[in-house]
C-alpha cells in the first residue's frame, strides 16, 4: 500500500468519525482504495466509525458505495448495527435496518454466543431503538448471549423500564430459562427484584411454577431459600396458583427434596417461616392480610367487591388462553358493567388505553343504576342495595343525585363477556374470600 493510499484511507475514517460528509463524498467517488480499510490505531472500519459516532449522513453516503461491506466487523466482533446500538442512535440503526444487506442478528465475533445488536440495544436500555428494532419481524429476539435472553438479562439486572418496553412484544419468551438455570422470574424472585417481579406476576404469560432445571426449584423456593420475605409476600398475594408444596429434585444435597418452607427452616429464615406456615393453614384470610400489609388492595373495585384485580382488560375479545380463565374469575355483575367509574391499578400498569377515551356508548353512571353485591367481610356490613357508599365510591355527589366523576378519575366500560356488543370491554378478577 503506498503512503498516498493510506494517508487517503485515514482521511475517510476522520472524516466518518468527525461527521464530514463531503470529504467522505469525495473520497467514495475515488475506486482507488479499500472504502473497507481497518483503521488499525481503533480497529474499525469507516462505516464502524461512522455507526457508532451517530453519523446519520455519513452513513447514508457509505451504503450507497458499491464495494461496501455493511456487515464487517471491527476487531473485537461488533458489526456497524451492533456500534449503532451500543451508541444507542436511532436514525443509524434505521439506516442499516431499511439496508437488505445488513445482517440484523449477526452475534459479535460470528459466534453462535455471541451477543446480537438486539442485546446491545437491551443493556442500553433505549427505549426507542428497541422498538425500532422488535417491529423488525427479522429480528431475533431471544437470541442468548452466553447462555441468557434478553429477557433473561433485563430480569437479572433489574431494569424495570425496559422490562415494560420487552413485556409489548408478543414473540418475547418470557419463560425461558439460562442454560442449564433458571427462569427469569426466578432470578427476579432470588435477587429479590420486588418492581421486576410484580411486573412478572401481572403478565398471565409467566410461569410462576416452573422450575430450575437442574435442582428444580420453583421461583417461592428459590426466594424463601434466600429469606427474601417481601418477595415471598408478592407471590402468594399476587393470585396465582402458586406451588407451596413443590419439591426439589432427589438427591445427595442439602436441596433435595425438600419444600420451600422446610428449607426456609433449614436456612432460619423466621419470618418466611412463620408466612408459609400461615399460608399452608389459612391461605386465605393470609392472602388477605398480606394484601392489606402491602396496600395493594388499593382500588376502587377491591374495596368494594374484595376481589383482587389481577388482569385489565381485553378489548373486544373473550378469554384466549384457559390459564387466564384458570388464573382470572369475572365479579362483575352485568349491570354494573355498563359504565363504572374505578382507580383500577393504573400505576401498575395494567390498564388498556380504552380506560382514557371516551366512548358514546357510555353514559355518566347514576347512583340509583348501581347493584351492590351483598358481600360482608373487611370492609363490614354491605351498603345498602341502590345506595352511594361515599367513603369507597370515586365519584363526586351532584345536587340532582347523578353521580359525578371526580377529575381525572379513569373510567371502565362494558358488557358481560357472555353478551358481546359494540366496543365489549370488561374487567376480570379473583375472589379474595
Amino acid at each position: 500500500m503506498t503512503s498516498a493510499l493510506l494517508i487517503k484511507q485515514k482521511k475517510l475514517w476522520d472524516a466518518a468519525d468527525s461527521g464530514d460528509v463531503s470529504t467522505v463524498r469525495n473520497i467514495c467517488e475515488d475506486g482507488s482504495f479499500d472504502v473497507n480499510f481497518v483503521r488499525t490505531q481503533f480497529k474499525s472500519t469507516a462505516l464502524f466509525r461512522a455507526c457508532l459516532a451517530g453519523r446519520a449522513r455519513v452513513v447514508e453516503v457509505l451504503l450507497r458505495h458499491p464495494l461496501i461491506d455493511v456487515n464487517k466487523p471491527q476487531n473485537e466482533g461488533s458489526t456497524p448495527l451492533h456500534g449503532a446500538c451500543q451508541g444507542s442512535h436511532l436514525e443509524v440503526v434505521r439506516l442499516l435496518l431499511n439496508d437488505p444487506r445488513v445482517d440484523v442478528n449477526g452475534a459479535q465475533g460470528g459466534d453462535d454466543d455471541g451477543a446480537t445488536p438486539f442485546f446491545e440495544a437491551v443493556s442500553e436500555g433505549e427505549r426507542d431503538i428497541l422498538e425500532v428494532l422488535m417491529a423488525d419481524l427479522r429480528v431475533d429476539v431471544n437470541r442468548p448471549y452466553k447462555g441468557i435472553t434478553p429477557f433473561y438479562f433485563v430480569c437479572q439486572s433489574n431494569k424495570r423500564d425496559t422490562l415494560e418496553v420487552l413485556l409489548r412484544s408478543p414473540t418475547v419468551d418470557v419463560n425461558r430459562s439460562m442454560a442449564g438455570g433458571g427462569t427469569p422470574l426466578l432470578i427476579a424472585c432470588e435477587l429479590g427484584h420486588r418492581d421486576i417481579v410484580e411486573r412478572l406476576l401481572q403478565d398471565p404469560r409467566v410461569n410462576v411454577n416452573a422450575t430450575e432445571q437442574q435442582a428444580g426449584a420453583t421461583p417461592l423456593w428459590m426466594a424463601s431459600n434466600k429469606g427474601k420475605l417481601f418477595t415471598v409476600q408478592q407471590l402468594l398475594a399476587s393470585g396465582r396458583k402458586v406451588d407451596v408444596q413443590g419439591r426439589t429434585n432427589s438427591g445427595a444435597d442439602a436441596w433435595s427434596g425438600k419444600t420451600a418452607l422446610e428449607r426456609a427452616r433449614a436456612q432460619a429464615h423466621s419470618g418466611v417461616v412463620d408466612l408459609l406456615e400461615a399460608y399452608v393453614s389459612n391461605p386465605k384470610q393470609t392472602v388477605r392480610e398480606i394484601r392489606d400489609e402491602l396496600g395493594l388492595r388499593d382500588s376502587f373495585i377491591e374495596h368494594l367487591l374484595g376481589v383482587q384485580v389481577s388482569i385489565c382488560v381485553r378489548e373486544s375479545s373473550p378469554l384466549e388462553s384457559q390459564e387466564a380463565k384458570e388464573v382470572t374469575k369475572l365479579v362483575l355483575a352485568d349491570s354494573m358493567l355498563t359504565s363504572l367509574p374505578l382507580e383500577i391499578c393504573k400505576r401498575r400498569g395494567e390498564t388498556s388505553s380504552f380506560l382514557d377515551k371516551p366512548s358514546p356508548h357510555s353514559p355518566p353512571l347514576s347512583a340509583s343504576r348501581v347493584h351492590w353485591p351483598h358481600r360482608a367481610g373487611s370492609l363490614g356490613e354491605p351498603p345498602v342495595r341502590g345506595k352511594r357508599a361515599p367513603d369507597l365510591h370515586p365519584y363526586q355527589g351532584h345536587k340532582d343525585g347523578a353521580a359525578q366523576p371526580v377529575q381525572g378519575a379513569p373510567r371502565i366500560r362494558g358488557r358481560h363477556p357472555n353478551r358481546p356488543g359494540p366496543g365489549v370491554e370488561f374487567c376480570q378478577g379473583k375472589l379474595l374470600a
